[in-house]
C-alpha cells in the first residue's frame, strides 16, 4: 500500500474531522509524519492558531499509528541517507518529538504549552533561514 505524507496543514484538518473519532487502523499505518510538519504544529501553539493546533495535537492518537508513527528522517539525515548512502546521523529530533506529544496529549489547553511554543517558534524560525 502507499505511503501517504501529511503536511502542516493537513494535520491542522486532521484534528478537525478526527475530533470524535478514528481513522481506521489499516489507515492509520500508512501515514507518515514529517519532523518539521510536526515542529510547525507545535510552534503554532504559541499563536493565534492555537486552539486549532491543539485539537490536531490532540487528535494524534486517533490518526497515527499510536505504537509506531511513521516519522519521516530529519532533512539531514534524508540526504545523507538518499544522497550519499550515509547511515543516519544519531536520532534526536524524534525522541523530542514524542516528548512535546506526550506533554501536549497531556495537557488540558493550549495555554499550558504556550512559552515553550513560543521559544520554539524562535528555533523553528532562526532553522529555516539557516
Amino acid at each position: 500500500m502507499v505511503k501517504i505524507y501529511t503536511d502542516t496543514n493537513v494535520l491542522r484538518y486532521f484534528g478537525i474531522a478526527f475530533a470524535d473519532s478514528s481513522l481506521p487502523e489499516d489507515l492509520q499505518d500508512q501515514l507518515l509524519l514529517s519532523p518539521l510538519s510536526v515542529m510547525e504544529l507545535f510552534s503554532q501553539l504559541g499563536t493565534d492558531g492555537a486552539q486549532e493546533a491543539f485539537a490536531a495535537l490532540k487528535a494524534f492518537p486517533r490518526v497515527h499509528n499510536p505504537k509506531a508513527s511513521g516519522m519521516l528522517p530529519w532533512s539531514d539525515d534524508l540526504f545523507r541517507i538518499a544522497l550519499f548512502n550515509q547511515p543516519p546521523g544519531e536520532d534526536v529530533i524524534t525522541p523530542a518529538l514524542n516528548n512535546a506529544l506526550i506533554r501536549a496529549l497531556n495537557a488540558e489547553k493550549p495555554d499550558d504549552l504556550r512559552t515553550d511554543a513560543v521559544e520554539l517558534r524562535g528555533l523553528l524560525d532562526a532553522s529555516k533561514n539557516e
